[in-house]
């Protein structure tokens, strides 16, 4: 068992709005997904724009990596970061996103909007 900081019950629960909020509740957790070393590790970025889904109680964002050990080509991935409990799980598939723009796409459809559809 990983060790839970006391700031995590502080945390728990809330929207996750950017990356610092999201480094700070993972971490409150007890794991290393937004440590640096680990980022470094897997070659990771994480863009800073974070798109919350208070339905699902989730945060979307998009992370860059590595498509091979040469370090020479990038592509996507669209994550999501429970605000219960500060786990980040990929969406769909690991890379599957060739453009930034793209990727960002998909996070961002996955946000429902309540009573869109009565406001049309």
């Amino acid at each position: 068992m990983s060790y839970v900081s006391p700031i995590f019950d502080a945390l728990k629960g809330k929207p996750v709005y950017d990356e610092r909020d999201a480094e700070t509740l993972n971490t409150a957790s007890g794991r290393h997904w937004f440590k640096p070393e680990t980022k470094r590790f897997f070659g990771s970025r994480v863009s800073s724009t974070f798109y919350p889904c208070f339905d699902k109680r989730v945060s979307y964002f998009v992370t860059s990596e590595y498509t091979g050990f040469n370090k020479q080509g990038r592509a996507y991935s669209v994550r999501q970061i429970n605000w219960d409990t500060g786990e980040v799980d990929t969406v769909g598939n690991f890379l599957a996103y060739r453009s930034y723009t793209g990727a960002h796409r998909k996070a961002k459809s996955l946000v429902i909007q309540p009573y869109a559809s009565e406001a049309a």
